[in-house]
C-alpha cells in the first residue's frame, strides 16, 4: 500500500474511512509494547506516582520485578529500544520511550539523534512512544523532522496512558491533519 504523508493531502476535511486507512500498519510488537507500557503506566497511577520511579524505570534496587526496561527489553528483536542498557542492533525501526521519569523533549531529541546519526543509512521508522505531548516542543524541532523525512526517515508519535493509546498527528506543517484515533489496549475493557 503507497500511503500518502498528511503534508501531501489536499487541505479539506479528513473523512473516518481516511483515519481507519491510517490505523493500519501497526506492527504487533508496537501494540503489545503500548499494552505493557499502559499496564506500568496504571500501576504508577496507583502508586501516586512514587519518588523512586526512576528504579521503577531502570529496575535498580527493590524494584528489579517491576521495573519497566527489564519487562520489555523482548523489543529489542524487532527494533532498536532507547533508551537502554543495551547495544543498538541497527534496526529497520526504532522505539524511543518519553514515559516515566524521561521527558518528552529528551525523548523528541533521541528520536531525531538515532534517525539522523545513530541509525542513519539503516533506521526508516522511528516510534517516538510518550505519557505526554508538549507542542511548543515539536514546534521547535519541526525542521530537524521534515529533514529526517525528506531523507526517508519516518517519526511517528503515539501518547499512552492508563486508560489508552493513540497517535498524534506529527505533520511539518501546522493545521495539516495525519494520523488520530484513541486506542483502549486493556484486554479487561476497564
Amino acid at each position: 500500500m503507497n500511503r500518502l504523508h498528511p503534508d501531501d493531502l489536499p487541505d479539506k476535511p479528513v473523512t473516518v474511512g481516511q483515519i481507519l486507512s491510517a490505523m493500519d500498519g501497526y506492527p504487533g510488537y508496537l501494540e503489545k509494547l503500548l499494552q505493557q507500557i499502559q499496564q506500568w503506566l496504571t500501576y504508577l497511577a496507583e502508586k501516586k506516582y512514587p519518588t523512586f520511579i526512576d528504579e521503577l524505570y531502570w529496575g535498580n534496587g527493590d524494584y528489579e520485578g517491576e521495573a519497566l526496561l527489564p519487562q520489555i527489553s523482548w523489543v529489542e528483536a524487532f527494533a532498536d529500544l532507547m533508551p537502554s542498557n543495551g547495544e543498538l542492533k541497527g534496526h529497520r525501526e526504532a522505539v524511543v520511550l518519553g514515559v516515566g521519569y524521561i521527558d518528552f523533549e529528551n525523548a523528541l531529541r533521541m528520536a531525531i539523534d538515532h534517525g539522523a546519526i545513530f541509525g542513519r543509512g539503516r533506521c526508516s521508522r522511528i516510534w517516538l512512544v510518550t505519557d505526554s505531548w508538549i507542542t511548543a516542543e515539536v514546534c521547535a524541532y519541526l525542521e530537524h523532522i521534515k529533514v529526517l523525512r525528506d531523507q526517508g526517515i519516518d517519526i511517528r508519535a503515539v501518547v499512552v496512558t492508563p486508560w489508552g493509546w493513540t497517535e498524534v498527528p506529527l505533520a511539518t506543517r501546522p493545521g495539516c491533519f495525519g494520523r488520530t484515533a484513541w486506542t483502549d489496549g486493556r484486554a479487561d475493557g476497564r
